[in-house]
């Protein structure tokens, strides 16, 4: 049975009807699939109102990134009116899986411009922290023990490699913890007329805003999300533009240990086929050799 150019047999068709039926969207409104949801299956829906559905997994074995559909939610309930992210709609917990609906960001993925992104994550770190939401490593320590631990599911090449390259010293973690997105890459970032915007709140956390910077400055995701790494200007740039000191000197003690970081994750992430990491790994790897 097709309605509106949809088999109303298939989950597609499924949560189109879900959202006629609760009158969020109507008859003739399209679903149109969006690229770049490397867990979750994301549409368009163009009609009245352009809007994104986002449809979750049941579940995610990520050693970082969690996959929290409620979490999503709330976290953009705090930030409604806030130009910082999408306005949500509304969210169910359905046969099929948790389903998010919010507007729809027009706009280009972001590109280049570092001070604006600096500024946007000062903006979300000064918010409230949502509650229920995960608690995140802080302090060297604490990101030393997630790494050990993500080395044990990587190749075992890669495990001397990187166990050699671990950081020395340690570094206290922040005495407040924050509101971090934690997932800042360029696929997630919105340029629209009205300022860049942050999408994809699936994996946020209570932590040290430091991680947002390492993660927007992480040569591997930048590779991955954008096709090129930042240059050493435009991370020297982007870090001079985020207001606070502390976090700015935090960051610099921090670096090494969270370039350590992706490098296992990177090479967690390869060994589950993705080869984009493999490449990945090895940026990441050189940025840690250079701050070490």
């Amino acid at each position: 049975m097709r309605e509106g150019g949809i088999d109303l047999r298939d989950i597609e068709g499924q949560v189109w009807q879900l959202l006629v039926d609760e009158g969020i969207i109507q008859t003739g409104d399209v679903f149109v699939p969006l690229a770049g949801g490397r867990t979750n299956r994301v549409w368009k829906i163009s009609g009245t109102c352009d809007l994104v559905c986002k449809l979750y997994s049941e579940s995610t074995q990520n050693p970082l990134y969690e996959n929290a559909p409620q979490s999503e939610y709330e976290c953009l309930k705090q930030l409604s009116g806030k130009g910082v992210a999408p306005e949500a709609v509304c969210f169910m917990q359905t046969a099929f899986g948790d389903v998010l609906v919010y507007d729809y960001l027009h706009g280009t993925d972001w590109n280049n411009d570092v001070v604006s992104v600096a500024k946007l994550l000062a903006r979300i770190h000064s918010e409230p922290v949502p509650q229920g939401l995960r608690s995140l490593a802080v302090g060297s320590d604490a990101v030393v023990m997630q790494t050990l631990d993500i080395l044990k599911e990587v190749k075992p090449e890669d495990v001397d490699v990187i166990e050699a390259l671990k950081p020395v010293g340690r570094v206290a973690g922040c005495e407040v913890l924050s509101f971090v997105h934690t997932d800042v890459v360029a696929g997630n970032l919105i340029q629209t007329t009205d300022g860049v915007r942050l999408i994809d709140w699936q994996c946020p956390g209570a932590g040290d805003p430091v991680e947002d910077l390492a993660m927007f400055l992480s040569p591997a995701m930048q590779h991955v999300y954008r096709g090129s790494v930042l240059t050493d200007e435009e991370c020297a740039t982007f870090v001079a533009a985020y207001p606070e000191k502390d976090v700015r000197d935090r960051y610099k003690h921090m670096a090494p240990f969270y370039h350590w970081r992706m490098a296992a994750y990177c090479s967690w992430k390869e060994a589950r086929g993705l080869k984009e990491y493999g490449e990945a790994k090895l940026l990441e790897i050189a940025a840690l050799e250079q701050v070490r």
